[in-house]
């Protein structure tokens, strides 16, 4: 596109990163989102800006709603080729965890499905706008299977590619698929170079692994020292899921890049914290256990102990710094936060309001010091905050909107002024609080210590300084 060559990362301190979830269909395939039709589940839907739902002005969508949201980085679920999806129709539907062709953008998200260079451009035009508004753009890559096990992988060399049991079956240790054989020299040396290519082709700025336990830690950090060796490329992120969907068979003693071998993977290499997320609302494989949210006082220690990142020795593993540890509540896997709450609470429907879960929906936020969205949980500020755009955020009993910034991120938010003259900005949500701190950071050194617990109730503020404009705001 136009100017790519002048595109640069945007620079995000380490201290600011925040991680939002999106699917490119979901995020402007409805027609009130004021994305012309053409662009709508596109790559170019992520272009246009200024669009308001139904046009009405006020509540903004799209790029426009990505710009206030108050997060740094935009993560896309996969966004290179599908095996299962028909480019052309427009009428099948996946999240892309079915890859076919590791180093080219899906064409079902471009404009024009025929001409290849289309689909590049495209893509490489969405990675520019989320740029140009500051954002960050994490790339969600499968590299853990093949979908087919005739993959033009496997055919360029037969039996070398995907992992076998003793028997020669494949195994399937995704439960979808075919694994790969990351242990093995080209195939590490293939995925070292895929990722190289994205980061240095398409200017991507993160890489979140699906199944990283089925990747081994050696190729992992193959890929940490490649991208390393980019200009800026030490900022480049890299985190994943620290388990396996079944079995698989690992070579010549490799060791599965899981949360136990947290070790010895690099220490920029973060996992998703399933610890603190099962301890705050319960297992994921059992609708009705409960957490520390819905009932379950016994999780309360573990809730304790996510705040300093596990680093006690209380789990089964031991990060090395707070930053390979993604604390989270949910994401597009499993249950949401409010669809949990309402199986532990027996009660079906879920788009019903209700005031006691709507309590309980808020409470990881006055658990810990910083937390994110309705997907909750950052404990340590240190931390990497991750939410997925597919929890809508809740409405809170008590609304109060800034007159000039009338949206989403600064709903559900509350103001008290406290006894030095000096305001606390008080949110049920975590969006808006992040959105506020980056409002009220004029320097780029908003204090941490300005997030706090104010008084009994453990509800979690942003305390604004008299010199950020604090004092001259009213009790509401």
């Amino acid at each position: 596109p136009d100017g790519w060559q002048k595109d640069e990362r945007p620079a995000i301190p380490a201290h600011a990163r925040s991680v939002w979830e999106v699917h490119v269909a979901d995020f402007t395939a409805d027609p009130a989102s004021g994305v012309p039709q053409a662009y709508r589940g596109k790559f170019m839907g992520f272009t246009v800006d200024g669009t308001t739902l139904n046009g009405d002005g006020v509540h903004p969508t799209g790029l426009n709603y990505l710009k206030r949201l108050g997060v740094t980085h935009v993560q896309l679920q996969p966004i290179f080729d599908f095996a299962t999806v028909d480019e052309v129709s427009g009428e099948d539907y996946n999240w892309g965890y079915d890859p076919l062709n590791y180093n080219l953008p899906e064409g079902s998200y471009a404009t024009d499905a025929f001409h290849g260079e289309v689909r590049v451009r495209e893509c490489r035009a969405m990675v520019q706008a989320l740029h140009s508004a500051g954002l960050g753009v994490v790339m969600d890559v499968v590299y853990n299977h093949t979908y087919y096990s005739y993959s033009w992988l496997e055919r360029t060399v037969p039996g070398y590619w995907n992992r076998r049991w003793e028997n020669g079956s494949l195994t399937n240790g995704s439960g979808c698929g075919c694994d790969l054989a990351s242990e093995r020299t080209m195939v590490r040396k293939y995925l070292v170079d895929s990722c190289v290519y994205w980061a240095k082709e398409y200017h991507i700025d993160g890489f979140r692994f699906d199944l990283m336990a089925l990747h081994d830690v050696e190729t992992m950090n193959a890929i940490r020292a490649a991208l390393d060796a980019l200009p800026g490329g030490e900022d480049i992120l890299m985190y994943g899921e620290p388990w396996q969907g079944g079995s698989t068979r690992m070579e010549h003693g490799a060791i599965p890049a899981n949360k136990q071998a947290a070790g010895l993977l690099d220490s920029r290499i973060g996992f998703f914290c399933d610890n603190t997320r099962d301890a705050i609302k319960g297992g994921v494989f059992n609708a009705g256990s409960a957490g520390y949210i819905n009932g379950d006082m016994h999780c309360g220690y573990q809730v304790l102990h996510s705040i300093p990142a596990w680093r006690g020795g209380q789990a089964d593993f031991m990060p090395q710094a707070p930053g390979q540890v993604v604390q989270y509540v949910s994401a597009h896997d499993n249950y949401t936060l409010w669809d949990k709450l309402k199986c532990v609470a027996r009660r079906g429907d879920y788009a019903a309001p209700d005031a006691d879960l709507l309590a309980q929906n808020r409470i990881p936020l006055r658990q810990t010091v910083g937390s994110w969205g309705e997907v909750d949980v950052l404990c340590d500020l240190r931390e990497l905050p991750f939410a997925a755009n597919s929890i809508d955020l809740v409405v809170m009993p008590h609304v109060f909107e800034f007159s000039d910034e009338p949206h989403q991120i600064l709903r559900e938010v509350e103001r008290i002024l406290i006894p030095e003259g000096q305001v606390v900005i008080v949110g049920f949500n975590p969006l808006s609080l992040w959105g506020l701190k980056r409002r009220f950071d004029r320097s780029g050194e908003f204090p941490l210590e300005n997030i706090r617990t104010l008084g009994e109730n453990g509800l979690m503020g942003i305390e604004v300084p008299a010199e950020y404009g604090g004092a001259g705001m009213d009790r509401s």
